[in-house]
């Protein structure tokens, strides 16, 4: 493995599937490999060399994914002229119909998806890692301007800039959470302040009556 590849184990490997180990190194690299229906090729050799373990360790884990049912396994010959053949590893969720050497890789379950159906490239060669899937999305601050747009859009009487100052100052978090949706916290913003009561700042003594006594 060169010094700038990678690859991702994600925490449904862990936590849903149960792998654990060499097994779980693997199986992240060949999840990694075969995004949008591709097929992992690679020798054991590189898979070692990835995950540091050693051939025989590569061996079984490998055969442990087959048994699971979390890969498909093909061997294919190299050529017409030799009896050498390639691995092709792909995952059985992965698309209908795709070739490899004209020969259709065999269907195993019928599986349109995965459970944690995944639209992460983390291929360890071209270094992509969206790695999207059940992640939140990153939240974005809103301007004052769109802060009062929404505002407009829903009827809200709030002061735009009073709301993104306080955030601003807090760093844009709702208690001790970051905050996920500014929208509803405008909503919860503009709830508090109609059902505020008005603060009485003159003095009612000369009255002899307090400011409870008004309301």
């Amino acid at each position: 493995m060169n010094n700038e590849n990678y690859y991702v184990v994600q925490g449904w490997m862990v936590n849903d599937l149960k792998l654990k180990g060499v097994e779980l190194s693997v199986y992240a690299i060949i999840y990694g490999f075969c995004q949008g229906d591709n097929i992992f090729s690679g020798t054991n050799k590189y898979l070692a060399s990835a995950t540091s373990a050693t051939d025989r360790s590569v061996t079984a884990a490998i055969s442990s994914l087959q048994r699971k049912g979390l890969i498909d396994v093909k061997l294919e010959p190299l050529d017409d002229y030799t009896s050498q053949t390639r691995r092709l590893i792909k995952l059985p969720w992965g698309g209908n119909n795709f070739q490899t050497g004209g020969n259709n890789f065999p269907k195993t379950k019928e599986k349109t998806s995965t459970p944690h159906e995944k639209t992460s490239n983390n291929n360890i060669d071209n270094n992509i890692d969206n790695n999207i899937d059940n992640k939140r999305a990153r939240f974005i601050k809103p301007t004052i301007q769109e802060i009062k747009d929404y505002a407009v859009s829903q009827n809200l009487s709030i002061d735009a800039e009073q709301i993104y100052d306080y955030y601003e100052a807090n760093g844009w978090r709702v208690g001790s959470h970051k905050m996920r949706d500014w929208k509803a916290a405008v909503r919860n913003w503009a709830r508090r302040s109609f059902g505020a009561k008005p603060q009485i700042t003159e003095s009612f003594s000369e009255y002899n009556i307090t400011p409870d006594e008004v309301f």
